[in-house]
């Protein structure tokens, strides 16, 4: 089995990163730590010279998007290690993507061959576009874990 935590390294991930590993555990399941890069990530220009260098072999230009690609793993891994703690108990593995969020994580889903998706949200009255499509979107069950279910 495997979960795809869905993260866009916010607080409102974090209970969402904990329930994953606590569902991961109970199942014995793997989890893939799932981030799409956006405009929040880096420099909208950046992000259009990333998407366009990514798309091309030269030589030039791959040690630049492997640099960014392994800065942005190791800020994903050092989020989800806070997030959760020891996660030695289970596998885990990252997905650092470039694109439109519903339509990578549905990629990655399809990739690692997922039965399951985590998702966190804020608890405000609506969960935003990229989460209505893809739970509209959903093949496998989706849970939304609500940020402070945690909390004691």
């Amino acid at each position: 089995m495997r979960i795809v935590l869905a993260t866009d390294l916010t607080d409102s991930s974090i209970d969402a990163a904990r329930y994953a590993v606590r569902r991961a555990k109970l199942l014995n399941a793997d989890v893939t730590v799932a981030h799409v890069v956006g405009s929040t990530d880096i420099d909208t220009r950046d992000a259009i010279s990333f998407r366009y260098q990514m798309r091309r072999e030269e030589s030039d230009a791959k040690p630049i998007v492997e640099e960014f690609e392994h800065a942005k793993a190791n800020e994903v891994r050092v989020w989800f290690e806070d997030a959760v703690g020891d996660v030695s108990a289970i596998g885990v593995s990252y997905a650092i993507e470039f694109g439109d969020l519903p339509t990578v994580i549905w990629d990655i889903v399809e990739e690692v061959d997922a039965d399951s998706i985590v998702v966190g949200v804020h608890g405000h009255h609506s969960v935003g576009r990229h989460l209505t499509r893809i739970l509209l979107d959903a093949t496998i069950p989706v849970v939304v874990v609500r940020q402070g279910i945690y909390d004691t």
